[in-house]
């Protein structure tokens, strides 16, 4: 547990100050300065916090030191609360009030509140039982002292609390496991359209697993095609409890507008105090990385192209449209041209016999002719009396 004790708050494990209203707090709230620790004894001496390795249905006493370091006696609320990991990465305790399930549960503390004079300690003992039926893994909380005070007008309220951690590691099988989820990536352009713009990646890390853990974390950036692509950063993250995550964002710089980008980020987590690799979780986003003034040079080139097309086809439909109309006639005169049926070539012979049968048909034609007009001229004639002839007696 050495590298959580290191890297948790030591000693004062949480001050919180919860307030609502205006007004300016008391002045022994202003003033009131205290500090608590584990007492030395069987669990050792010179703790920094509490940590124990219990099992299922195990009992152990244990104590705090409370020291009263103002100028007038301070009276304290005392008792436990389960930890948890809030979304940048820091230990913190459920609020007061709020219920507990495992630290805050298991532990009974001797007295509910203790009053302490100027600069005297105070010695408070409580009790820790674990469940037959916890869970393995570790359970994180705090033994904390509370001072609550409330102004004249009641208008505001203030709790202060400072607390000494409680680490508890129930044995069983333990397992390590992390996921990440809502990866997001953003990109900001630069100005100057030959310079590279910059990213942000944001994502959540969740514990999955019962033991606590920390991370190395991997953030690759590549461009379209796979151009460009790099480790934008490589490192650990926090501590992370059993059930708890954090909200991570990563700042990649020099990002080119490469029109489509690719952020991928790989977490390892790893047990504290659990031997053994896990595997690792994955994640990845994607960014249209554009410069504003390339854009916009495209879009003014796709309108003049189109422009350009329209003014094509327009043309073209004109052109087509006047050649309807001169093969078809135009629709003032309403003419319109008859189709003419193909006709087979004829051979020389049948031709020549055509005419000929032509010719006499023409020929016939005007003897007959002749005829009538002859057979017309003499019925007239006859027809005619003349002048000297006399009617008989």
């Amino acid at each position: 547990m050495t590298r959580l004790i290191r890297r948790l708050l030591e000693g004062a494990l949480v001050a919180t100050l919860l307030a609502t209203g205006v007004v300016a707090p008391t002045a022994s709230a202003e003033t009131a300065a205290w500090s608590v620790k584990p007492a030395d004894n069987d669990h050792g001496n010179a703790r920094a916090n509490y940590a124990y390795t219990v099992e299922p249905g195990q009992v152990l006493e244990d104590a705090a030191v409370v020291t009263n370091h103002g100028a007038e006696s301070l009276t304290l609320a005392v008792y436990a609360a389960d930890g948890f990991t809030t979304a940048d990465g820091l230990l913190d305790l459920v609020p007061t009030g709020a219920a507990s399930e495992a630290i805050g549960a298991w532990t009974t503390v001797g007295v509910p509140s203790v009053t302490i004079a100027p600069n005297a300690s105070a010695t408070v003992p409580f009790t820790l039982t674990v469940p037959d039926h916890a869970r393995p893994g570790d359970h994180v909380g705090g033994l904390v002292t509370s001072l609550r005070s409330t102004s004249e007008t009641e208008a505001l309220s203030i709790d202060r609390r400072l607390a000494s951690k409680i680490a508890v590691r129930v044995p069983g099988t333990l397992t390590v496991d992390a996921t990440v989820t809502g990866v997001r990536l953003a990109y900001t352009a630069s100005g100057n359209p030959f310079a590279p713009g910059s990213a942000t990646l944001s994502y959540r890390l969740a514990n999955t697993g019962n033991a606590l853990i920390y991370t190395r974390e991997q953030v690759g950036i590549a461009g379209l095609f796979g151009l460009a692509s790099g480790t934008a950063l490589s490192g650990e993250t926090p501590e992370i409890l059993p059930g708890s995550s954090i909200e991570r964002t990563v700042e990649i710089p020099d990002v080119w507008p490469l029109f489509l980008t690719r952020a991928s980020v790989d977490v390892t987590p790893i047990g504290i105090g659990v031997s053994g690799a896990a595997d690792a979780a994955h994640g990845s986003a994607f960014a249209w990385t554009v410069s504003l003034v390339w854009t916009a040079a495209a879009l003014l080139v796709v309108a003049v192209a189109g422009v350009l097309v329209w003014r094509a086809i327009a043309r073209r439909r004109t052109a087509r449209a006047a050649s309807v109309s001169a093969s078809a006639g135009t629709p003032e005169s309403g003419i319109v041209a008859a189709s003419t049926p193909s006709v087979p070539a004829l051979s020389p012979e049948l031709a020549a016999r055509i005419e000929q049968a032509r010719e006499a048909g023409r020929a016939e034609a005007r003897r007959l002719a002749a005829e009538s007009a002859g057979a017309s001229f003499l019925s007239s004639d006859s027809s005619q009396p003349t002048s000297h002839e006399r009617p008989s007696s």
